[in-house]
């Protein structure tokens, strides 16, 4: 039962489909009543079993009606969880004190002197494969950029090879001003 609904839920999760979102709600659906049955009947066999018996009757009904115990863990105060952090980093530094610093080699590196220019086959590519998460900071929401993406193309193409050709990361409003001037 569980293995057919997280198949259900794994088809959903990939097409998105009302369909499929349907048939995983009904399959979720009679495993919780499925649970449930087998719940109530394991515990109506298991007070039937002890009816003969009241203090294992009573026991038994306590066990269904008591909340499980709370296991309770260390009692840390904030100070301990502050001074946790600076006593492991000043253990790690008196440890590794007589140790030579590392030798770090230099990489050579060729400076970047010439961009090849963004194409808009490019940006469309990147914004194809990009997640459709948002975050409130976003100016646009992401799934929004990607369905007018044919229209902010080129303008994304235009903002990257205006930033690679100055050098200056360009804001929104630079280019926006750009095409107005």
């Amino acid at each position: 039962m569980k293995r057919a609904t997280r198949r259900l839920e794994k088809i959903y999760r990939r097409s998105r489909l009302d369909a499929d979102r349907e048939a995983w709600r009904r399959q979720f659906s009679a495993q919780r009543q499925l649970y449930q049955m087998k719940f109530t009947s394991y515990w109506s066999a298991t007070i039937n079993d002890c009816r003969e018996n009241p203090q294992k009757l009573c026991r038994t009904v306590n066990a269904i009606m008591k909340a499980p115990a709370q296991r309770t863990s260390a009692k840390f105060t904030a100070n301990d969880f502050a001074e946790f952090f600076p006593t492991k980093v000043r253990h790690i530094r008196d440890s590794t004190a007589t140790y030579p610093p590392p030798v770090i080699q230099p990489h050579p590196c060729p400076p970047l002197t010439a961009f090849d220019p963004v194409t808009e086959l490019e940006v469309q590519r990147i914004l194809a494969t990009c997640p459709t998460t948002s975050s409130a900071l976003d100016p646009i929401p992401s799934w929004l950029l990607k369905q007018l993406s044919h229209l902010f193309i080129p303008v994304i193409c235009n903002l990257c090879n205006l930033s690679l050709q100055s050098g200056i990361s360009l804001h929104p409003i630079h280019v926006l001003l750009y095409y107005l001037g």
